[in-house]
C-alpha cells in the first residue's frame, strides 16, 4: 500500500496518482530493503527533501495509462471553445490571447501535476519583457506537456518551429484541444 504524500490516502500498490486529491504519488523503486520491502518514500523523506532540490528537479513526462484529471476533487472545468478563443484572440488585437495564454498555461501546469513550473501570469510577464522569445520557449514546454498528456511523442521542437514562423495561435488550439479532454 501507497500512502499519498499531500493528504495521507491509503492507495493501492499500482496506482500513480492518489484517487482523492489527485496527487501524484511517488515510485516504487526495482529493489527493496528489509525494512521496507517496496522501498517506497515516506513522507518525511520528501518532507525532508530541501525545497531547492525539489523546485530545480526536472519534470518528468512520462508516458502513462492513467488519465485522470488532476484538478481538485469535484472541479470540473468546461471545455473552452477553440474557435471562439481564435475569433476573441483576432477581434480584440491580441489581448484575448495574453489571457488564453494564462489560463491555458496554469491548466496545463495543473492537469500535467507540474507544481513547480512557471504560472501562467509569470509566462505572461516573461514573454512581454523578453519581446516573446520566451514564448518560443514556452511553445516548446507546453508541447513536452500536451504530448505527456495525449500520450504520443514528444511534439515540443514541432511547437516551437510552429512558433517560430508566427503561428503561435496554431499551437494554443493544439494546447487546449489537449486541456479539453479533460474537462467536464
Amino acid at each position: 500500500m501507497k500512502t499519498c504524500p499531500r493528504c495521507g490516502t491509503s492507495c493501492a500498490d499500482n496506482d500513480r496518482f492518489c484517487p482523492k486529491c489527485g496527487n501524484p504519488l511517488p515510485e516504487a523503486a526495482t529493489s527493496g530493503t528489509a525494512e521496507n520491502p517496496n522501498n517506497e518514500r515516506s513522507f518525511q523523506e520528501d518532507a525532508g527533501r530541501s525545497s531547492r532540490q525539489a523546485r530545480y528537479e526536472e519534470p518528468r513526462y512520462e508516458q502513462s495509462s492513467y488519465r485522470e484529471p488532476l484538478y481538485q476533487t469535484g472541479y470540473r472545468r468546461p471545455p473552452r471553445s477553440i474557435a471562439l478563443a481564435i475569433i476573441l484572440s483576432i477581434i480584440t488585437c491580441g489581448i484575448y490571447a495574453l489571457y488564453w495564454m494564462v489560463v491555458l498555461t496554469d491548466e496545463i501546469n495543473e492537469l500535467t501535476g507540474d507544481h513547480a513550473a512557471p504560472s501562467g501570469v509569470v509566462v505572461l510577464l516573461l514573454s512581454v519583457i523578453t519581446c516573446g522569445i520566451y514564448g518560443l520557449y514556452w511553445a516548446y514546454v507546453m508541447g513536452r506537456k500536451t504530448a505527456y498528456l495525449n500520450g504520443t511523442a514528444d511534439s515540443g521542437i514541432l511547437n516551437l518551429i510552429i512558433a517560430l514562423f508566427g503561428f503561435q495561435i496554431v499551437n494554443m488550439a493544439l494546447f487546449q484541444d489537449a486541456a479539453n479532454r479533460y474537462a467536464g
